[in-house]
């Protein structure tokens, strides 16, 4: 709930956000009512029979038996096939702060539930004086920063993740790295230079920082990508092999291309501001990927953060030409443990576990530990990635509003294929098992026949489920793929 504050002495606008609401649980409505004394009587209730959003006035009139508690927000509204549903914030933690103001997590959420749809129309007829009325999140904000990671890149530092903007796919299919097929389309060109027009128009210069393989599939779509990006001379393009030039976790290579876009990143400067005064303007990003822009992209990120740093501590006289971030402990600590937690939470986010090469940023270079943990990762990513992947693309569709319920038909049918994980599993675990055996009992010349069928019929049970492997994956259901 928030209403717009009118600039006064030069100064701009600013929202006030009512930070602890009241949650009033009637019989036939909800009320949500501000408890910030600077936003007295703010308040609008949801009728419980249809769903209707009124905005209230006036001192409350609580009855005795109606059901408050505390909340922090209004996450938005989710409408299903069953109703609607009001996503309230019942618990929060503060985990930083931001210009002096406290950014807060959400730790748990209640769902409100309406027995009819909600009149949508209505609630955008409504208003807070001159500012909004409480919307769904993603009506507030603009529709990149609707996902966490985000956020959380706007807040830590001022550059930009993005995929390779081709059209491309990699469908699951039981491998490790599921082949990458480029779709040929008339309108790529169009595409690309849309995609990076809309950043320079935010940002500034873009410094395109490609962070993938120079050889096989990901050289491909690599070298795609930079046909495409000859045709937007207005845009620097860097093509940076990780994997060759960070070889053996030799994190301090990317020395390399940092010396490569150093007069370009000294020109783009860093927005700097003193009692409210702009003393400097940023006036562009760089923006990197790979193919996921998780690991490798975050591993880079903290690089030329920590390079960034270190020119703007010294630039406004806070270092001298000769020292850097690595000579004060604690504030190098902390440094480190931001990034790799940043990149952690992204990486929860779209994968479902922490991001690899972890060490690299926490500590700047590889361990023990970190090895075994980066392939405890990499399995548990593997099989999120075939077997559940296709449930959370189905709840971000949801709730992005990417699908839209529809009563008369609906996705939610038996599939034809096969289940996913016990089938899956049983196959391979029955072939490995039926290998060993085979192999045990080949030792013996009387049962060198059975064991050399068993092993055959092991083998191709293998192969039917490699080969029918996008089958046993977990496959999204309501958007479906391209």
């Amino acid at each position: 709930m928030e209403a717009a504050d009118d600039s006064r002495g030069g100064r701009p606008r600013r929202s006030m956000c009512s930070r602890d609401l009241e949650l009033q649980e009637f019989p036939n409505k909800y009320v949500i009512r501000s408890m910030d004394p600077e936003l007295p009587h703010h308040a609008f209730s949801i009728s419980r029979s249809d769903g209707a959003i009124q905005l209230l006035t006036g001192d409350p009139n609580i009855e005795t038996h109606v059901k408050v508690s505390s909340i922090y927000g209004v996450v938005g509204i989710l409408r299903l096939l069953t109703g609607a549903y009001v996503l309230v914030i019942t618990s929060r933690e503060e985990v930083g702060s931001y210009l002096g103001f406290p950014i807060y997590r959400a730790k748990s959420l209640k769902f409100l539930s309406c027995t009819e749809a909600l009149e949508t129309s209505e609630a955008r007829a409504f208003k807070l004086d001159e500012g909004r009325f409480c919307k769904p999140l993603w009506k507030q904000a603009d529709p990149r920063y609707i996902w966490n990671r985000s956020l959380l890149e706007d807040l830590i530092e001022h550059k930009v993740r993005g995929s390779i903007p081709l059209l491309w796919e990699q469908i699951v299919d039981l491998s490790y790295k599921p082949i990458i097929r480029i779709i040929e389309h008339e309108e790529t060109t169009k595409v690309v230079a849309r995609h990076f027009n809309d950043l320079i128009q935010r940002y500034g210069a873009i410094i395109a920082v490609d962070l993938t393989n120079n050889n096989g599939d990901e050289g491909q779509l690599s070298c795609a990508f930079a046909s495409e990006m000859e045709k937007l001379p207005q845009v620097r393009y860097v093509s940076f092999d990780f994997h060759h030039h960070c070889a053996k976790g030799n994190f301090d290579n990317l020395q390399v291309l940092y010396d490569e876009i150093i007069e370009d990143v000294h020109k783009q400067g860093f927005f700097l501001i003193d009692a409210e005064v702009v003393l400097l303007e940023q006036s562009g990003v760089v923006r990197s990927n790979c193919i996921d822009c998780l690991d490798r992209t975050n591993v880079t990120q903290s690089y030329l953060a920590r390079k960034s740093l270190n020119s703007q501590l010294q630039q406004i006289g806070a270092f001298s030409s000769s020292d850097c971030i690595s000579m004060f402990g604690d504030i190098h600590e902390m440094f480190k443990i931001l990034w790799a937690e940043h990149g952690d939470e992204i990486s929860l986010e779209y994968a479902g576990t922490h991001a690899l090469k972890g060490d690299l940023v926490r500590y700047g270079r590889q361990t023990i530990a970190g090895l075994f943990k980066d392939g405890i990762t990499a399995l548990s990513r593997y099989y999120l990635n075939n077997f559940q992947d296709g449930l959370r693309q189905d709840a971000l569709d949801l709730i992005s509003g990417r699908y839209d319920i529809n009563r008369s038909s609906h996705p939610l049918q038996p599939r034809d294929s096969l289940s996913y994980v016990p089938v899956a599993s049983a196959l391979i675990i029955g072939g490995l098992t039926v290998t060993s055996f085979s192999l045990n009992q080949g030792r013996h010349p009387q049962n060198f026949l059975s064991s050399a069928l068993l092993a055959g019929l092991a083998f191709g049970v293998m192969a039917a489920v490699k080969a029918n492997g996008r089958q046993l994956c977990s496959r999204p259901r309501f958007c479906g793929l391209l």
